[in-house]
């Protein structure tokens, strides 16, 4: 029988309380801190506009910005702090696309114009990620705090800029100043709102017209002694559109294309009043939802495609080759089926080469639509959200999995990813249960007796002062000097953000040379 030696325990009541991350007295706020949070809250925007200001997760942000779960959040006291940097970045950047490019035309209609136009510029851009202000209405439209204040105050803050913008059209008697400009205001906003439900929910290519055309007709009926003939609504006004033809299509020769022509060209034109290009959009979407719902079943249920590449990849969202694959007995993140697979393809490796995948589906889309500027924009777009897309979809494949009622990965990610990085050959155990309130996981691999060593040296550093002020410096230490490790970040993040309890040991393996180690967690559930 082998012998089982505990080489260093730490109970999880010899851990440091948490305390509240803050400053070191030194009052020191470096530059390169200041420029991480700008971008930390740059992707947290981006990922925001896809999934909701709710659906943000330490995973998918660590992914887009490149740094470590610890370092995302200790630039901020809470959630509700990330989500009104976000709320507040997207005003910013709402007011400087919108208002001010509006406030260099003349006071009056022009400037009016120029804030619809410059909105309906924003809206068409956001057909595809959507509208901070519109999503949050509807997450929070029900909620009191502080994220629904800062929405609302936002949402507040504008509508009153264009309510003056409309009593400085009536002032100078270019719309009538018997109107309410409440109403007016109101009619404007309300056109906003449906040109974003019929372009992003109903996919009509026809909305951006159509509000332009209801625009015109809210100045039609609200028109005063000194309105410009120009800004009256035309009978039947035409807007010129672009269209993705291929360089071989006859077509391409030309400067101009007639609607009913083009009505006509079944390849430019798939289904009432669904062009091309909207088609390739919406090819592009499918597809990566599809993609991604794939390979969270594959992970739900241990399967690993040993040979994911593009051309095994259908676009109907399944793959073409189920040649080499298998299924993990024990949980192994690197599992590989194929001996000539290569880790690349190893189990914990399938949404990373998904996202290859989908790469290679966004090059061979792209040439379909050369020339359509805001369309390629749109595609990009698509492509951009694509890891974030995967995170979301495992990230809520294993919470159903663990039974619970949202994902809340800090703790799990944080523990596998170190027993991933620093293990052995072999297999790594994950034992997890929900008991009077407490999520508790251990999670127990192999390693070298040498990083058993230093990892040993760094339980007694983090557990020997206060985390809170550890993490500062740290953090503080990563942001002078690139090239520092950062070692210790995402349990100092635990034991200090999150209130997670830890407990290590270290034994001797059956393996010769290495040492099993086991890492115990407990984190009290809201």
């Amino acid at each position: 029988m082998h012998t089982m030696t505990v080489r260093h325990i730490t109970s999880l009541s010899q851990v440091p309380q948490a305390s509240q991350a803050g400053d070191d007295g030194s009052g020191r706020t470096l530059m390169k801190g200041r420029q991480t949070k700008a971008a930390i809250v740059n992707a947290a925007l981006g990922l925001a506009s896809q999934i909701g200001l709710e659906g943000l997760s330490i995973g998918a942000l660590a992914e887009v910005t490149g740094m470590s779960k610890s370092g995302v959040f200790a630039h901020f006291g809470s959630r509700e702090e990330l989500q009104i940097s976000v709320i507040r970045e997207y005003h910013d950047r709402f007011e400087a696309e919108v208002f001010y490019a509006a406030m260099q035309k003349p006071r009056g209609l022009p400037r009016l114009q120029a804030m619809f136009d410059n909105w309906m510029v924003q809206t068409s851009a956001e057909i595809d990620s959507g509208c901070i202000y519109i999503s949050g209405a509807v997450e929070f439209d029900d909620r009191s705090g502080p994220v629904r204040d800062a929405l609302a105050s936002s949402v507040a803050t504008w509508q009153t800029a264009l309510r003056r913008a409309v009593e400085l059209a009536q002032a100078e008697g270019q719309l009538s100043r018997a109107s309410d400009a409440h109403q007016i205001a109101f009619e404007i906003h309300g056109l906003i709102l449906a040109l974003h439900y019929e372009a992003r929910f109903l996919r009509n290519p026809s909305a951006t017209e159509l509000a332009r055309r209801g625009f015109l007709h809210i100045l039609g009926r609200y028109g005063g002694p000194t309105m410009p003939p120009s800004a009256a609504p035309a009978a039947d006004a035409q807007v010129a559109k672009l269209v993705a033809v291929p360089k071989t299509h006859a077509l391409a020769k030309r400067k101009s294309i007639g609607s009913e022509e083009l009505k006509l060209e079944t390849m430019l034109l798939l289904g009432t009043g669904h062009c091309f290009s909207d088609q390739v959009l919406e090819l592009a979407r499918l597809f990566r939802g599809r993609l991604t719902a794939l390979v969270g079943h594959w992970m739900r249920v241990g399967y690993c495609q040993g040979n994911f590449n593009s051309d095994n990849c259908a676009a109907g969202g399944y793959t073409l080759d189920y040649g080499p694959f298998g299924f993990c007995e024990r949980f192994d993140p690197g599992f590989q089926p194929w001996t000539g697979g290569g880790e690349h393809f190893s189990f914990f490796n399938q949404p990373v080469a998904a996202e290859a995948n989908f790469q290679m589906f966004w090059s061979a889309l792209r040439p379909l639509l050369e020339g359509n500027t805001e369309a390629l924009a749109r595609l990009d777009q698509i492509r951009e959200g694509c890891a974030g897309a995967m995170q979301q979809e495992l990230e809520a494949m294993w919470a159903r999995k663990l039974g619970l009622a949202a994902p809340d990965a800090a703790l799990v990610n944080e523990l596998l990813e170190n027993a991933i990085k620093f293990r052995v050959p072999g297999t790594i155990s994950v034992d997890c249960s929900l008991h009077q309130g407490n999520f508790e996981l251990t999670v127990s691999n192999d390693t070298q007796a040498e990083v058993a060593n230093r990892f040993q040296a760094l339980i007694e550093e983090i557990t020997s002062r206060d985390p809170g002020e550890l993490l500062i410096e740290r953090i503080e230490a990563n942001a002078a000097d690139e090239n520092s490790s950062g070692s210790g970040l995402g349990l100092l993040t635990l034991m200090n953000d999150y209130g997670a309890r830890l407990g290590w040991d270290f034994r001797s393996s059956a393996t010769g040379g290495a040492v099993m180690l086991s890492t115990h967690a407990a984190l009290t559930l809201n």
